[in-house]
């Protein structure tokens, strides 16, 4: 940082005046690392891919309309499998839509643990279109797929795209369900049954390029006073933003020295005190980016998970989902989600359902809104939650790596410059070693990749024939 005074002269070299008091600080115009293809190695998304089954749930669902009425949340039990169904084609304001999401996931995470205490069959199906089904389903099956890190649970979820019981009376009775061991998450669109399957992002795809960051530009962080919020924040200022404003209940330490960066004590959990900052923020002209990365952990193995931790987790990440949209920003905004909403992670359902909350709403993003992008981040090595010894040695146990910040870093500024949105995982893992239960088919594709490198990277050993006397 550089604090001086600046003379303005003309041609003659008569100073005309005198500007007094200026703040000049460096800017970096280049990458934060170099661009290559390792780094876009670690870049996955979610592939759906339709299954085309005989019909073996004809009649299994007629009178659903009936037994469910106008109620929003439906369970029943038929032929020997248990049903919890939810409601969700009606779009809600952002305060109702936030408490039905958390009620919905009390009752995901009830139903799951009574599936792991006694046993028993569940089918979850979560029916409607639209934001709200979006983040009702990814947050249901971002728990079971955390809760199948601890043991294996019959539980199925199923997404059907309807506006009316009937319609998923019709659409459950012509198509065939695999099996939930098989595929303990699919969705039914338009009379075809399609399931996910991850796969590796190709970066030669996305020609497009974008504003990343503007010199100049005005840009707000929540979580600022964490390490991924105070990393990004530190980003922006090298890239030349003219001022940062950082949501967080404490003080960030960014804000202590020579630059423009300016905090609002906030609990963006809270959805009165967001608001404020909202309209605060409104007051001092456009903003051209938004990074969410606010965020709280409640680590309980399933057993002991609780409504009130779903709450904890769950309000900092959808409540700003929700309303921070309020400041049409121009250029974009960054969710920062997580890789336990894709994978799982044992001891982690509350937070999975938080961050598959975040997926489901980034993913059916308002027409109007700018282009958003999710990331779900596997471990950061030197900042954010999950650098901690004990997480990161755990993480290594099961095959995963963690980002040098400057590779985080990285990746968010080539995919903002390159003009990417929706939904991609970032994480370093060795898929040989990954073998968290109920993920064999979700994972598939990446593990066959995995042994085709192999095989073809490991040296080739001489053929060796036998000689004329052995024959």
């Amino acid at each position: 940082m550089i604090r001086g005074d600046v003379a303005l002269a003309a041609e003659s070299g008569e100073v005309v005046a005198v500007c007094t008091g200026l703040l000049a600080r460096s800017v970096a115009h280049v990458s934060a690392a170099p661009v290559d293809a390792e780094m876009f190695g670690d870049l996955y998304k979610i592939s759906w891919l339709k299954q085309g089954l005989a019909s073996t749930t004809a009649g299994r669902f007629q009178g659903l309309e009936t037994q469910a009425s106008d109620e929003d949340t439906l369970r029943t039990e038929e032929g020997g499998m248990n049903f919890l169904a939810f409601r969700c084609w009606r779009e809600l304001p952002a305060a109702p839509q936030i408490q039905r999401l958390e009620l919905c996931c009390a009752e995901v995470l009830g139903t799951l643990q009574q599936a792991a205490r006694e046993g028993v069959p569940w089918q979850v199906i979560v029916a409607g279109s639209g934001r709200f089904a979006e983040a009702c389903f990814s947050a249901a099956a971002s728990m079971l797929r955390s809760a199948q890190c601890e043991q294996e649970l019959h539980v199925q979820v199923v997404l059907v795209e309807a506006s009316g019981w009937r319609e998923v009376e019709t659409a459950l009775s012509v198509v065939s369900l695999p099996p939930a061991s098989e595929e303990p998450i699919c969705r039914v669109v338009a009379g075809a049954v399609e399931v996910p399957r991850l796969e590796r992002w190709r970066a030669e795809l996305v020609q497009d390029a974008a504003i990343g960051v503007r010199i100049g530009g005005r840009y707000v962080i929540t979580g600022g006073n964490g390490g991924l919020g105070t990393a990004c924040a530190q980003w922006l200022l090298n890239q030349g933003a003219g001022s940062l404003i950082l949501l967080s209940r404490r003080r960030p330490a960014i804000c202590d020295g020579a630059c423009p960066a300016e905090w609002l004590e906030c609990d963006v959990s809270l959805p009165s005190a967001l608001q404020e900052a909202i309209d605060q923020i409104r007051t001092g002209g456009p903003v051209h980016g938004i990074i969410h990365a606010a965020g709280v952990l409640a680590d309980k193995l399933l057993a002991e998970q609780t409504p009130e931790d779903l709450h904890s987790c769950m309000a900092c990440k959808i409540v700003p989902a929700l309303l921070l949209p309020q400041l049409e920003c121009e250029d974009w905004i960054v969710n920062f989600s997580s890789m336990s909403s894709v994978l799982g992670s044992a001891g982690q359902v509350a937070y999975s359902a938080a961050n598959g909350c975040l997926d489901g709403l980034g993913q059916a993003a308002p027409d109007r809104a700018p282009r958003v992008l999710t990331i779900q981040w596997g471990p950061w090595a030197e900042a954010g939650m999950a650098a901690r010894p004990q997480a990161l040695r755990r993480a290594q146990q099961h095959g995963f790596g963690a980002f040098k910040t400057y590779q985080g870093i990285a990746i968010l500024e080539q995919l903002l410059t390159r003009n990417v949105q929706g939904q991609l995982c970032a994480v370093q893992v060795s898929w040989d070693q990954f073998q968290w239960p109920g993920h064999a088919a979700l994972t598939s594709r990446l593990r066959v990749q995995s042994r085709r490198i192999v095989a073809t990277t490991e040296p080739q050993q001489p053929e060796v024939r036998p000689s004329a006397s052995e024959l």
